[in-house]
């Protein structure tokens, strides 16, 4: 009986080596082969995203230069026909179309000496020296002057501007040439919602998929979708310590590097992170997008499950088959069976 039992063990272990093993190391490697296409599809798809997002953009400021090219030869039209009776304020009504037309929060007119002499909309900079004044040192005043030396379009990156009630803004501004000097400087306040929304349009980019910009101060430079309370552009600029952004991807971005890598996210989480410079005049940010690993790789989970269902039942099978061949075996048929296969 004892020498049966080992004959039954026997033919189990057989069965499981050529049954059970081979199961076991297929699906394993189809989980390892499935997991790694999927990664590089979602990385591609990401890639993808972050190109098509730093194009726009690119575009978005190549506009607004633009926008300030045309500007300019108008108000130098309008002012070289109308002579020393020119005066912006006359025109207000076609500057509150144009920066409502063109997503502007504010239109500056500024003299090359620094006086503000017109803003549409009125705030307590309106009439200021931007030169000399109390403004001298925020962003606008630094541009004025950078406009005033190069004779060209400059752009300047978002700070807190305490005339807009400390909210971060950014500006551009070109000079209005006269042939041998600068006449005006026309400044323009760029609008934050025109830049989100090209950032937070999310198509493709399912639950926690998001794209957004960080500056060099590690700070948001478009509204954070997934942590808008501490990530958007105010909130950050407002509370850094908690809406800060250094992760790999952003300082590896604004080294100039371009990559995909699964990182730990500023909440913390595994991310698959493709990110990007991109550089406007000499204004630097990061481009990053990212998706968290756990729903970019949701569908391997759920083949996880299906195939550790499935071979479970297998395994199953393949022992209770197992079995039963050795159970046979032990009774009468299947010892005199053994018995003349010994006698062969």
């Amino acid at each position: 009986m004892f020498n049966n039992l080992k004959r039954v063990y026997k033919v189990l272990l057989v069965i499981m080596a050529v049954g059970v093993v081979p199961f076991v190391i297929i699906g394993t490697m189809s989980l390892v082969k499935s997991s790694g296409e999927l990664t590089v599809q979602v990385f591609n798809q990401l890639e993808g995203l972050r190109e098509t997002k730093k194009k726009h953009i690119t575009t978005f400021f190549a506009e607004r230069e633009r926008d300030l090219n045309v500007l300019c030869d108008i108000v130098r039209k309008l002012k070289s026909g109308i002579g020393t009776e020119w005066a912006p304020q006359k025109l207000d009504g076609f500057f509150s179309r144009y920066i409502d037309e063109y997503e502007y929060h504010d239109l500056f007119i500024i003299h090359p000496d620094g006086e503000v002499l017109y803003s549409v909309a009125g705030e307590v900079d309106y009439g200021t020296n931007m030169i000399t004044g109390a403004y001298a040192d925020s962003n606008l005043g630094k541009l004025v002057r950078k406009v005033i030396r190069s004779k060209k379009f400059g752009i300047v990156d978002f700070e807190p501007y305490a005339p807009s009630g400390n909210a971060p803004a950014a500006f551009v501004a070109e000079p209005v040439l006269n042939g041998t000097g600068i006449d005006l400087i026309i400044a323009l306040q760029l609008s934050i919602e025109a830049i989100n929304a090209i950032m937070m349009e999310r198509t493709g980019l399912g639950k926690t998929g998001e794209t957004y910009l960080v500056g060099r101060d590690m700070l948001m430079r478009s509204d954070s979708f997934l942590d808008p309370a501490n990530r958007s552009i105010r909130a950050s600029f407002k509370y850094p310590e908690k809406g800060a952004v250094n992760t790999e991807a952003s300082r590896e971005a604004l080294a100039g590097r371009s990559g995909e890598k699964i990182i730990t996210d500023y909440n913390g989480n595994p991310v698959l992170s493709a990110y990007t410079p991109i550089l406007i005049g000499d204004v630097q940010w990061a481009l990053i997008a990212e998706m968290d690993v756990a729903e970019a790789l949701e569908v391997i989970d759920n083949l996880t499950w299906l195939i550790s269902i499935i071979g479970v039942v297998g395994i199953a099978t393949i022992v209770a088959v197992g079995l039963l061949i050795g159970l046979l075996f032990l009774n009468r048929p299947g010892r005199e069976l053994m018995g003349l296969w010994r006698e062969r």
